[in-house]
């Protein structure tokens, strides 16, 4: 059981060391490094497009991004061809997008 309690008593020292120093620290220092921490825009606090674009620009999603960016632009030209022909041919356009009369 001395093991444990070793690194009990090594934890302890660690922690009230930790305390002293914050302790010691001025509240103004901590506020001014609290305030510089919520400054920043994380991840976290993005939403819509600027974290689209924020993850876009991350080298990891790059390739998927511009995958995605290619699929996408190929989706809507191939939307923006669709003519009304093709249209009335299409059973799927037909059966639940076509108007009723």
């Amino acid at each position: 059981m001395s093991g444990n309690e070793d690194v009990i008593n090594m934890l302890r020292a660690e922690t009230e060391a930790n305390r002293a120093k914050w302790q010691a620290r001025a509240p103004e220092v901590r506020a001014a490094a609290r305030d510089a921490r919520m400054a920043k825009d994380t991840w976290r606090q993005m939403s819509g497009l600027k974290l689209v674009f924020h993850e876009m620009a991350s080298p990891g999603l790059r390739p998927f991004a511009t995958g995605f960016g290619v699929c996408l632009l190929g989706a809507v030209a191939m939307q923006c061809s669709f003519s009304n022909e093709m249209k009335e041919k299409s059973l799927y356009w037909s059966t639940f997008h076509a108007k009723k009369h």
